[in-house]
């Protein structure tokens, strides 16, 4: 249902109603009465851009001529959903978010820079995913496992969902963590190398 029915501040998201308590138990406070701060913070399509790009040359998205159809999950602002837009012009993108308040700003920037473009901005739970089997060509979830509740269970939806042959892209931020983790690993290789004796 689109939720402009209910409350025309949400007018062209589109939901199946979830409670309020619903929302709470899947998403922190950050995705919702702190959206604003939150979009202020993370928004870097730039950055998100350069991922999906670096991603291409790894799978191949066949569509036989017919539209692609890719769901975004977790778009928040549009970190992913603005970079797909621009890398796949023809295709059928569909934005998904638990927030009201994200979807609310990504719709209004969806306004702005895509007048003529039909991108359906949905409230979904990641985790129970409403679509039939095999709907969707390509799923793309971009730092969206570290903050569900089953990240397999999103993983086990976004399979379902996808035709054969589709393609699931998740990108995690722990890049910078591993090169923490490395870092520290080297200095206690450096640190075991001083104490040994050489041969």
């Amino acid at each position: 249902a689109d939720l402009g029915d209910v409350d025309q501040a949400w007018a062209g998201i589109y939901s199946p109603r979830y409670s309020d308590a619903t929302v709470a138990r899947y998403i922190h406070g950050q995705f919702l009465e702190d959206a604003g701060s939150y979009l202020e913070r993370y928004q870097a399509t730039d950055y998100w851009m350069s991922l999906l790009t670096g991603a291409q040359p790894h799978f191949s998205l066949e569509t036989h001529g017919r539209p692609a159809r890719i769901l975004d999950l977790g778009s928040g602002g549009g970190n992913t959903v603005l970079p797909l837009l621009d890398l796949y012009p023809g295709a059928e993108v569909v934005a998904s978010d638990l927030s009201l308040p994200l979807l609310k700003a990504l719709h209004t920037t969806l306004a702005e820079r895509y007048p003529n473009r039909r991108v359906p901005v949905m409230q979904l739970n990641a985790e129970q995913l409403l679509f039939g089997d095999r709907q969707f060509d390509m799923v793309v979830g971009g730092a969206i496992l570290h903050h569900l509740r089953s990240p397999r269970r999103a993983i086990a939806e976004s399979a379902r969902i996808l035709k054969p042959g589709g393609v699931a892209l998740f990108f995690e931020p722990f890049l910078p963590g591993n090169r923490i983790v490395a870092a520290v690993f080297q200095a206690l290789l450096d640190l075991n190398e001083e104490s040994c004796p050489r041969s």
